[in-house]
């Protein structure tokens, strides 16, 4: 499955834990807290050292963010700095708890103590299972609830394709009319009958995104809390099937259906000035190998919809003659810059021939074409969430 990128722009949340830094101290009870890639200037109500080392329990009040100091300063020896926060929270330290704080504190991602006692708990459930403790992460990093049935949805997603586990349905024999309209639907977006590449694949691409769109039912939730008319769709099929069958074709539904929930729970995610979207598609219908990926992170506009002129759009696929390819398109202004990773040779020079026609297909929707870069996949842009210096508290004070 490819990466899914980070969101943007994070602020802290109430009761969040993080380890921060003095960087300096100034008159009238002042300083320079360093916090990740972060500086602030706070008002102190608790002596701290220069130079020293803390854990910070966030809160705000008013406009105003408190730091608090949890226990003493850090002695720069890991294990018995997370010992003493995890007695400091009255919680019992153990190996994989420690290591879990570890990752989280190491790639600078704060965390909330309810966050932490249910990541625990699913970690001693799931602790055979070296994937549970980088979703779990990745769970805290989103701000996806910390469940037992989002966390097997990720590890489906994880482990899984869409294109698998449709073909496996579709191979199923027809039993009753419940699977006969399923299969109808995944034939829609999957199947062996693999449409050929026709003249104008721009069109056949839209075709199957908005057919994945129109079947899959990744809105059932939101029309049934809204109380609109539902239609048939594979989600709403696949629950059908699932309460009145068992056996291994239900047990293929079940992960069929927990990898849609993975899909809809990754695909938006949103702060106050950004819209971070995200899908997988199955691939087979327009010649791909794999199912593929598709992110947007936009600024939002006033009225909170996505930017188009400011954007970034990402394009992660697994071609038949050129393998694991990512295309990065940045926006800004309506002016295109694209970065194409991938490892084979020349791929500049192959590629040259197609250049006016992409910059005259973006021009005639009023894009300009200002560069294409080439890179191996190896220098694939790393992004960490609270990597950059994103925080913004502005107008506010700082108290610890």
């Amino acid at each position: 499955m490819a990466k899914i990128m980070p969101p943007s722009n994070q602020a802290f949340r109430n009761d969040q834990i993080v380890k921060g830094q003095v960087k300096k101290l100034y008159p009238n009870n002042k300083a320079l807290i360093q916090l990740n890639s972060q500086s602030i200037t706070a008002r102190l109500e608790t002596p701290l050292v220069v130079g020293g080392k803390y854990h910070f329990q966030v809160h705000i009040s008013n406009h105003t963010l408190y730091l608090k100091v949890i226990g003493d300063k850090l002695k720069n020896q890991p294990k018995q700095d997370i010992s003493a926060l995890l007695q400091s929270l009255g919680i019992k330290a153990s190996r994989i708890n420690t290591t879990f704080i570890q990752l989280l504190m190491d790639e600078g991602i704060p965390f909330q103590k309810k966050e932490l006692l249910h990541a625990f708990h699913l970690l001693q459930e799931n602790k055979k299972n070296p994937q549970t403790m980088d979703v779990l992460k990745e769970m805290i990093v989103y701000r996806y609830p910390i469940s037992k049935d989002i966390l097997e949805s990720l590890l489906i997603n994880r482990n899984l394709s869409q294109t698998e586990l449709m073909n496996r349905l579709l191979r199923e024999p027809i039993q009753n009319n419940s699977i006969n309209e399923l299969q109808h639907l995944l034939a829609e977006v999957v199947g062996s009958d693999k449409v050929s590449v026709i003249a104008d694949p721009k069109n056949q691409f839209i075709q199957h995104v908005q057919k994945y769109f129109q079947f899959a039912g990744l809105d059932f939730e939101y029309r049934l809390f809204n109380q609109l008319n539902q239609r048939k769709t594979i989600k709403s099929l696949l629950l059908e099937y699932i309460v009145k069958k068992d056996g291994s074709t239900h047990e293929t539904a079940l992960k069929l259906l927990q990898y849609l929930n993975g899909v809809q729970l990754q695909s938006i995610n949103e702060t106050d000035n950004f819209i971070h979207f995200n899908i997988q598609i199955p691939g087979e219908k327009i010649g791909l190998t794999k199912d593929f990926t598709m992110q947007f992170k936009s600024r939002k506009r006033k009225n909170g919809e996505m930017n188009s002129d400011y954007c970034r759009i990402y394009f992660f696929l697994e071609l038949a003659h050129l393998k694991e390819t990512t295309i990065e398109m940045h926006i800004q202004q309506r002016a295109v810059s694209i970065t194409i990773y991938n490892n084979t040779d020349n791929l500049s020079i192959l590629a040259k021939r197609y250049q006016p026609l992409l910059k005259e297909g973006l021009e005639k929707l009023d894009y300009y074409l200002t560069n294409i870069n080439y890179k191996p996949i190896q220098q694939e842009r790393k992004t960490n969430p609270f990597s950059e210096k994103t925080f913004s508290y502005q107008g506010v004070d700082y108290r610890i």
